[in-house]
């Protein structure tokens, strides 16, 4: 939600929802990088960290490649361990395998409990999928004696040592804080074991797997989803989940998701299409679920409508996408407002269900929340959210 309505509306609609507890929690851009989180060795020899990057790099040149697949080549990394106990911020730079061990998605269980040595502090115990257990208790075997690099979105936050062989469960340890173990085990964990939906709100496809540049912001809110989170998404829905996007976001699901779906407006100008502002005519599948209770146009069974501003207008191309609604017949589709090249828009989707896996993606070609006050399209929203549990 945006402008400030979140609360209005879980106000408003947490009471009608039957079997649903509304909260306000919601997935972060750290839940979604869990599969940029990367456990990669370090160069045996090499130091922990360099205090200059061109240090790094010239450690990394000259770098032996291992014997194994996790060490054939080497890269260079920023370093930063957590200070959030007290402890002294180290920075700086770090060799590590190009190819991780494990990574984010391989990691089933992840929780955060005190320290057995320290109280004030807080570790992250995890556990792998069966492969990523095999995986990591080979390289945790062969590589005895080295370092191991905790990476999350491209910047290593510890190195610890390896004592000895790591099997199916594990401890990542440091200057925790009980909000910063939580923060990362949240991150570690399945992401369908937490959500039934996750909703992205209307952002463009660039915006949502680039985010801002690295090279102007902090590297803690710089950046992304990135292919990582992509796949995390993918795995969320294969396994059952729903996402929800929101008009520009359904050009990510296109983008990058897979759905089954085409945006005919994409790169048409502004002189063919513009919508500034407008209320028009959509029809309604009133079979579907997801349409159930959404107040009707008078003297109508079928049709209602939607606010919209800009726009796509979808077409399916496989059974696997349900249209739920669709935009009406050009003659009959402004009822407010401006419009211009609405024969572009008139008889495409405006709401597809898209089946993936065990899971669902729901995409809408327009805000149906928008400023909290689309009482004719807010029920599409909840109806969703409210049979993903379902799923």
């Amino acid at each position: 939600m945006d402008e400030g309505w979140t609360r209005w509306v879980f106000d408003q609609y947490k009471n009608e929802l039957p079997g649903i507890r509304l909260n306000y929690s919601s997935v972060t851009d750290f839940d979604i990088r869990a599969g940029n989180l990367e456990l990669k060795l370090v160069a045996k020899g090499t130091q922990v960290p360099y205090p200059t990057k061109e240090q790094a790099e010239a450690a990394t040149k000259s770098a032996s490649p291992g014997g194994d697949q996790y060490t054939g080549q080497w890269e260079t990394v920023p370093f930063r361990d957590r200070p959030d106990a007290g402890g002294a911020l180290q920075e700086g730079w770090i060799v590590v395998s190009k190819s991780p061990v494990v990574t984010g998605l391989d990691i089933r269980e992840a929780s955060a409990r005190p320290s057995e040595w320290a109280r004030s502090e807080y570790q992250i115990d995890f556990s792998l999928t069966p492969d990523g257990a095999t995986r990591f208790a080979d390289a945790t075997g062969r590589h005895v004696g080295d370092h191991l690099a905790i990476v999350v979105n491209k910047e290593v936050k510890s190195a610890p040592y390896l004592h000895s062989q790591i099997k199916g469960h594990a401890q990542i340890s440091g200057n925790f804080t009980k909000q910063s173990a939580e923060d990362l085990a949240r991150t570690l964990g399945d992401l369908r074991a937490r959500f039934d939906c996750i909703i992205i709100p209307a952002q463009s496809s660039q915006q949502i797997v680039n985010g801002l540049s690295k090279d102007r912001y902090p590297s803690d809110v710089a950046g992304g989803l990135g292919q990582a989170g992509v796949d995390t998404l993918k795995k969320f829905v294969e396994d059952g989940g729903t996402i929800i996007t929101l008009n520009e976001a359904s050009q990510f699901a296109i983008d990058k998701l897979g759905v089954p779906v085409k945006n005919v407006l994409e790169g048409v100008p502004s002189k063919e299409f513009y919508c500034p502002g407008s209320i028009l005519k959509i029809k309604l599948d009133t079979t579907s679920p997801l349409t159930r209770g959404a107040p009707l146009l008078e003297s109508t069974r079928d049709e209602s409508i939607a606010w919209v501003e800009g726009s796509l207008a979808f077409e399916t191309t496989s059974p696997d996408a349900r249209v739920i609604a669709r935009f009406a017949d050009a003659n009959e589709l402004l009822l407010s407002g401006w419009l211009l090249g609405g024969e572009k828009l008139a008889n495409k989707a405006a709401i597809v269900e898209v089946k993936r896996g065990k899971g669902r993606i729901v995409m809408f070609a327009f805000r149906p929340q928008y400023r909290g006050q689309s009482i004719a399209t807010l029920p599409f929203l909840f109806n969703a959210i409210a049979t993903s549990a379902t799923q």
